[in-house]
């Protein structure tokens, strides 16, 4: 049982993951069009119910895009942007696939 719903959150992890790793490469980043990747994120995340809301936020934690509602003008805490992507740069799989 423990196998199975590790191998669940697993695969919900890797499909997440994989959906922003997708995002991360829009055009619209690329070209500095928040308003318009704002778009595209409230699209994929109408894709994935699970979610509550996609932030886009700087390298220094500013929040620039929030599909949840109105940006939030503060900055996300420095303890929450690293321990995010510490995350993201490492496998989630392994994290969870040691449940037994």
């Amino acid at each position: 049982m423990a196998r199975a719903l590790a191998s669940a959150v697993d695969g919900e992890l890797q499909r997440s993951r994989s959906v922003l790793q997708v995002l991360a490469t829009s055009p619209q980043l690329d070209e500095g069009n928040i308003d318009d990747f704002a778009l595209r994120a409230l699209r994929v995340q109408e894709t994935m119910a699970q979610w509550s809301a996609i932030m886009l936020a700087d390298a220094g934690g500013k929040v620039l895009s929030h599909t949840g509602g109105a940006v939030d003008q503060r900055a996300i805490d420095r303890e929450t942007l690293e321990r995010v992507t510490s995350l993201l740069a490492t496998s989630c799989a392994a994290r969870i696939s040691n449940i037994t």
